[in-house]
């Protein structure tokens, strides 16, 4: 292998990585963010070799649409691009160069050559961690190979540092407001020069490190901050592989042993949490801490402020529910069945989640329907990641009673979960099962599954019966029994039909009568319409 610092300094960083990228070829589909961080650096060294103009048309054809984050990104690059350019002497500069042996290469950003047969070489960042890259081993690698390869003596090395800004658009601005206090932003920016002194240890290091991915039998994972900006995070953490699209062409058996994903909503005090804690390996995500009086394992989602002096951080619980689905979904731990309870209680955490990610009091404060979208946006894809993640769930609700009023005056009672109709019936498609908690007069609990005009529930499968004790174990009974509710016989072809038919009997009416108009009459005549006669 022919190393280089980004491949050696990716082991050191992550060996799992390395492994993934120079040992697999593992290849990874491209970011479409306006600010991905190759696509930028790329048009930034274009920009400072060839031209603004050329820069900027190509950030633009890296991407299929252009939004107002790309402008912002292109705006970005037109006032940035001249404050280095001014620093450059382009008559004594080498942009570049590939320094290259039989186990190394390397590419220097820029050459400057010196009236004594020295040159300088400098490297472009475009980042405000300069600390970080004061310490890199790059330019004293360049240096030590460059003074090997092109026998040139080198004089000085340095980092060129293009700083970076964040800002965001506020709720209180906008369009033209904010790009007008982005200019304003970018003029007050600096670019920097930073100068290094030559250390030939950190060369060394880059030796050993050599020999350390020369000797390794594995390459272990290394979870760090930085895994938030790796390519193959959602590969490494998640199991996400986007190339395994298609699956083999074979029927795949329906596993009865893997609890269901099950909705359970009633009364309160119905017994609904400790049927839930009956399911083995049991997890409750709980918001309403009613969870003192059973055993399973349990995460209380509240919010949570922490004091550190005399400042005060809130960790909200709609993160904390986040975090936790997050650390489920990877999978490093022995549950196997996920209570949330209540439902609409994350729903409320999410909102105020939001409410203060958007400095907004209320959903319609931020605009007609952008806060109901927002939330919904944000609440629905981690429930919809839970129920996905091959566990057994358990949902739980409150129900309430509604009256509903028919066009012809007639009144409905209906009992459904908790929430809003958009929410139940989105979340009721990501389950197997809607059930209702009901309670006969004798206190005896049963599971109802039904669904009709007056009750919320049903389901995929078809149980020969509408209702289960409230019993985990007798609902699994029942559970692996069940069958699902579509029919899965193969239907005959038309011709098949055709030819079980008996001779001489009319064909069955399929139920789908011939317009009066497209039959034709007796007599070959033409059937009449009629018509309106005109006023």
């Amino acid at each position: 292998m022919r190393f280089s610092h980004s491949r050696v300094s990716s082991f050191v960083q992550c060996p799992y990585k390395f492994k993934l990228r120079y040992l697999d070829g593992l290849e990874t589909i491209q970011d479409p963010s306006a600010e991905n961080a190759l696509v930028i650096g790329k048009a930034m060294h274009m920009g400072i070799e060839e031209g603004i103009p050329e820069a900027v048309q190509w950030y633009a054809e890296q991407f299929s649409i252009l939004t107002d984050l790309h402008i912002h990104e292109i705006i970005k690059l037109e006032i940035l691009l001249p404050k280095v350019r001014a620093l450059i002497d382009y008559d004594t500069s080498t942009f570049e160069l590939e320094v290259k042996t039989e186990d190394f290469v390397g590419y220097i950003d820029l050459i400057v050559r010196n009236g004594g047969g020295t040159v300088d070489i400098f490297d472009f960042k475009y980042s405000n961690n300069v600390d970080r890259y004061l310490e890199s081993e790059q330019l004293h690698l360049y240096k030590y190979y460059l003074e090997k390869v092109h026998r040139l003596k080198v004089s000085r090395l340095g980092y060129i540092f293009i700083p970076k800004t964040s800002i965001r658009q506020k709720i209180t601005e906008d369009l033209y407001q904010f790009r007008r206090r982005l200019v304003e932003t970018l003029h007050g920016l600096r670019v920097t020069v930073s100068e290094v002194e030559y250390d030939p240890q950190k060369v060394d290091q880059f030796f050993q490190n050599i020999e350390r991915i020369h000797e390794a039998a594995d390459y272990p994972k290394n979870p760090t901050k930085l895994c938030d900006w790796c390519d193959y995070q959602e590969y490494c953490m998640r199991g996400i592989d986007y190339m395994l699209i298609l699956p083999k062409n074979e029927r795949v058996p329906v596993d009865r042993e893997t609890a269901p994903v099950l909705w359970l909503y009633g009364v309160p005090f119905s017994g609904k949490t400790t049927f839930a804690n009956q399911a083995p390996d049991v997890l409750h995500l709980n918001t309403d801490g009613n969870v003192k009086y059973v055993d399973g394992a349990r995460i209380i989602i509240r919010d949570e402020i922490k004091v550190s002096g005399r400042i005060k951080d809130t960790v909200f619980a709609w993160q904390m529910f986040k975090d936790a689905v997050e650390t489920l979904c990877i999978g490093q731990h022995d549950f196997k069945t996920i209570v949330i309870d209540l439902v609409e209680d994350l729903l409320e955490h999410c909102r105020i989640y939001m409410y203060d990610k958007l400095g907004i009091t209320h959903e319609a404060d931020a605009g007609y329907g952008k806060g109901y979208d927002m939330v919904r946006t944000e609440f629905l894809p981690h429930i919809r990641r839970l129920t996905n993640a091959g566990y057994g769930i358990i949902l739980l609700s409150h129900e309430i009673v509604a009256e509903i009023t028919k066009r012809n005056g007639d009144k409905i009672t209906t009992i459904k979960p908790n929430l809003q109709d958009k929410y139940a019936n989105k979340i009721a498609g990501m389950v197997d099962i809607v059930g209702r908690v009901i309670i006969e007069e004798d206190d005896r609990r049963f599971i109802k599954f039904k669904t009709d005009s007056v009750q919320f529930g049903g389901g995929r499968l078809k149980f020969g019966t509408d209702r289960v004790e409230l019993d985990y174990n007798k609902f699994m009974e029942l559970y692996r029994t069940a069958k699902p509710e579509a029919d899965t016989k193969p239907r005959p072809t038309p011709q098949a039909a055709a030819a079980d038919e008996p001779a001489g009997e009319a064909p069955e009416k399929t139920g789908v009568e011939v317009p009066i108009e497209a039959a034709a009459p007796a007599g070959g005549d033409k059937p009449k319409r009629r018509s309106r006669k005109s006023a």
